[in-house]
């Protein structure tokens, strides 16, 4: 079998796991809505173009996206990013291990890797699929831990705020970035950059450039009259 050949049936080995998601891209891509029809989740695969006989990498990617019906939703408010993805990470920042991780599908590594990955997805990546069908649930939790769905996970993502733009309060917004500016450890970065983004005209905003990582958030709020209380 060609390297290829060998990546898509790891894919495709991995994918008869999941039922209940839907194949696509020969097994590349794994999706489902949520009950509510708000939400996309989806699984992905990706693989090296280095591959040979002796390795044959896979990398497993996951991501909570809006479906169209939730991005009509969003679309009374102007926001920066257009393409909007509540959460998304690879398989590597999820597990314990906390880092990127390429599996091998080569030779004998090929079941090992398959089950590895097919196992970390249940334990690790359904539970935060199914926290999200309860819209509630999933914003209570984001408010008191962030992205922190387990323990052994050390880097927090603000884009589920605005999962919680469309579907929560302003209160409740307030209240996750409080949290993810926090646990950022750059609370004066962020309370200097929304002081000066505050006082300049709001058609000004979006042409300023961001000095780092999550001041698109505070740009975002300001633009749509959310105030933070910090």
């Amino acid at each position: 079998m060609t390297p290829k050949e060998i990546f898509i049936q790891g894919c495709q080995t991995i994918a008869s796991q999941f039922p209940d998601f839907k194949a696509t891209r020969q097994g590349r891509t794994l999706s489902r809505k949520s009950q509510n029809h708000l939400l996309e989740f989806s699984i992905s695969f990706e693989t090296s173009r280095r591959n040979y006989s002796g390795s044959v990498t896979i990398m497993p990617y996951i991501a909570i996206c809006p479906t169209k019906a939730f991005k009509e939703q969003l679309s009374s408010y102007q926001l920066l990013d257009d393409d909007l993805c509540f959460y998304s990470n690879h398989l590597g920042y999820i597990n314990p291990r906390q880092e990127y991780y390429e599996w091998n599908l080569a030779g004998a590594s090929f079941h090992h890797s398959v089950d590895e990955i097919s196992k970390q997805i249940k334990q690790y990546v359904l539970p935060i699929f199914e926290l999200f069908e309860n819209p509630q649930s999933a914003i209570e939790f984001l408010i008191n831990h962030g992205t922190k769905f387990h323990a052994h996970i050390k880097t927090l993502d603000y884009s589920p705020v605005y999962f919680i733009l469309g579907l929560g309060t302003k209160a409740q917004i307030n209240e996750f970035i409080i949290h993810y500016i926090k646990s950022s450890g750059y609370k004066g970065k962020f309370i200097r950059a929304y002081q000066t983004l505050k006082a300049l005209p709001k058609e000004h905003i979006a042409a300023t450039s961001s000095s780092f990582v999550g001041e698109i958030i505070l740009k975002d709020m300001i633009i749509n009259d959310i105030d933070m209380t910090f």
